[in-house]
């Protein structure tokens, strides 16, 4: 007579635990890639790095992982990976898919409203928003502006620094940089900047691999003209 199988014979043993403790399936997968459950055969994905789990008590088949998990094995990953197969996603299926985002004003709502979201996540989004949704001058309304000049000057004045001081022939402290900085990029300025980048990309909108490094890149370009 055969033996009954228990549900726990199905999983795949390891010894990573999840950021709530449940034992994972399989290792932790990046943020917004899309994996087959090895139980349910589902397809799941999250916005953080993730694992899978099996509690159908509760309904819940993945759950964060734990950050910098030491019992992340490269060969039990690999093994898992060639068994449990991972899919690509483009970036229409990872904005609508994973945070419901179908135009440049929900990815900005999104931004709005999850501002302690991760960095990574943040930033991936508004780089698939501005390929999918940012060749439109009617994307520059009040909200969108302030939104992204926020984003700027959270993220990357450190960046366009390292761009102008380069360019320098003389030496400008982070500070005072940063000084110029905030009050060069009030949303006026913020605004004909990126009418000029719109205007002048729309024909290789879908080549350019990352529109927030252009618009940076010509963001120093500016404040070059001005210190």
């Amino acid at each position: 007579m055969m033996n009954k199988m228990n549900i726990n014979d199905l999983l795949i043993k390891t010894n990573n635990r999840s950021i709530n403790n449940y034992s994972c399936l399989g290792p932790c997968h990046e943020a917004d890639t899309i994996v087959l459950h090895p139980i349910t055969f589902k397809k799941y994905t999250s916005n953080q790095n993730f694992c899978m789990i099996y509690d159908v008590i509760n309904n819940k088949y993945i759950d964060e992982c734990v950050p910098n998990d030491a019992n992340i094995d490269d060969t039990f990953t690999s093994q898992f990976n060639s068994i449990i197969p991972t899919f690509d996603i483009n970036a229409t299926e990872l904005l609508n898919i994973c945070y419901d985002i179908k135009s440049f004003d929900d990815a900005i709502d999104w931004i709005l409203s999850n501002k302690n979201s991760p960095r990574n996540t943040q930033q991936r989004i508004m780089k698939y928003s501005w390929k999918l949704y940012g060749d439109d001058l009617s994307i520059l309304n009040e909200k969108m502006i302030s939104a992204y000049n926020y984003f700027i000057k959270k993220f990357w004045i450190s960046i366009v620094y390292k761009n102008v001081i380069k360019q320098l022939n003389y030496s400008i402290s982070k500070d005072k940089f940063k000084d110029i900085f905030i009050k060069y990029l009030d949303n006026n300025n913020l605004y004909k900047i990126l009418v000029e980048f719109i205007t002048n990309n729309k024909s290789d909108w879908l080549k350019i691999d990352s529109h927030n490094t252009l618009i940076l890149d010509l963001i120093a370009k500016n404040i070059l003209e001005i210190i």
